[in-house]
């Protein structure tokens, strides 16, 4: 009786799933072992790809949110860079129009990448928003960017604003606009390989006699990001004038666990790859640090055959060794991610 009831109730689940697609063919019905599950691909930085959850995740749209001088641009510009440098093409919509052709080559997007690195300057908002869909759609586009979202001004308000007629646009125009498309944002990322990057700034609060801070764009906006990270603050190093270190937060993470923080330390205007991974496996214990000095830690050493057991002094000449070591690189860059997730994964059944 029990194998019967069970086919039954079986019988059931499907005859409503076929009904419910007959009635509403134009939505989307599935059962849940049927979901596809999550794909990522890597930003290139540890700090990054540790408070993302392994990656930029595939088909989201993620914010980048600070204060001006705070290495959003630096992040973005690297994240993009890594995506051509792997053969695929990257997006970034200067709507700053602050990119040179100079910067972009001290950046490193030079030679061959170059050309698989497109840049946009869109007139106003909704024409970004439909160029990004038009680029999601490419499957060789990875990595959209958005710099920044208060310069994405409606049509309506350009115009407006070109009338020889006072006019006093309120941020709520821009609200609206994100509000009309941001179904289309969602619809056009659902099924495609990329992730879309809107770099924010974070203003004060001067509506409320509280203070605070916001980022532009509205409630539809933040509620739009599948991630959320805010430059909280940047660190400058006395010692070493041009070198800072941008600590960020993910103050919210539907695809991993959220509030986790890392710093990015950022030179001269370059984030510092072999310094931000030293950063990070300090933290699962994949490096030792002793004082100033770091080393390797002798059971992963072993585990993975690696016979560089120091590092140097200080976590900017370690991750100058582990820059001019690329396969030991990749090896403890794969082994911190692993570890990371495994430690603050949400783990759900079993034993809490």
């Amino acid at each position: 009786m029990k194998k019967k009831e069970e086919k039954t109730e079986e019988s059931i689940s499907i005859g409503l799933l076929d009904i419910l697609k007959n009635k509403y063919a134009k939505s989307n019905f599935s059962t849940a072992n049927s979901i596809q599950s999550l794909q990522r691909f890597r930003s290139g930085i540890a700090g990054i790809d540790c408070l993302l959850g392994g990656g930029w995740p595939v088909g989201r749209v993620v914010e980048l949110a600070g204060k001006e001088s705070a290495g959003k641009s630096a992040i973005s510009i690297r994240a993009c860079l890594h995506e051509v440098e792997n053969k695929y093409t990257a997006l970034y919509q200067d709507l700053e129009q602050t990119v040179t052709r100079e910067y972009l080559e001290y950046m490193g997007v030079s030679g061959e990448v170059a050309e698989r690195f497109i840049c946009n300057v869109p007139t106003y908002g909704e024409e970004a928003v439909d160029i990004g869909l038009v680029a999601a759609a490419d499957e060789t586009v990875r990595l959209i960017v958005t710099d920044s979202v208060p310069f994405m001004m409606p049509k309506t308000v350009l115009d407006k604003l070109g009338d020889d007629s006072a006019y006093n646009p309120s941020a709520m125009s821009q609200a609206a606009m994100f509000n009309r498309l941001k179904q289309n944002i969602v619809s056009g990322l659902t099924y495609s390989n990329s992730c879309w990057l809107f770099i924010n700034q974070i203003r004060d609060n001067t509506n409320s006699v509280y203070g605070g801070v916001h980022s532009p764009g509205g409630h539809t906006l933040a509620h739009l990001y599948s991630i959320r990270l805010h430059i909280t603050h940047t660190s400058l190093e006395a010692d070493k004038p041009g070198l800072i270190k941008s600590h960020i937060k993910s103050i919210k993470n539907k695809t991993f666990t959220p509030g986790l923080g890392t710093e990015i330390p950022i030179y001269k205007g370059r984030v510092q790859l072999g310094q931000s991974l030293v950063i990070e496996a300090v933290k699962v214990g994949l490096i030792n640090k002793s004082g100033s000095w770091y080393s390797l830690d002798n059971e992963f050493r072993e585990q993975q055959g690696i016979q560089l057991s120091k590092l140097g002094q200080g976590d900017e000449k370690a991750g100058k060794v582990l820059e001019d070591s690329p396969e030991t690189y990749k090896l403890l860059y794969d082994e911190v991610l692993k570890t990371h997730i495994d430690k603050y994964c949400l783990k759900l059944g079993g034993d809490t």
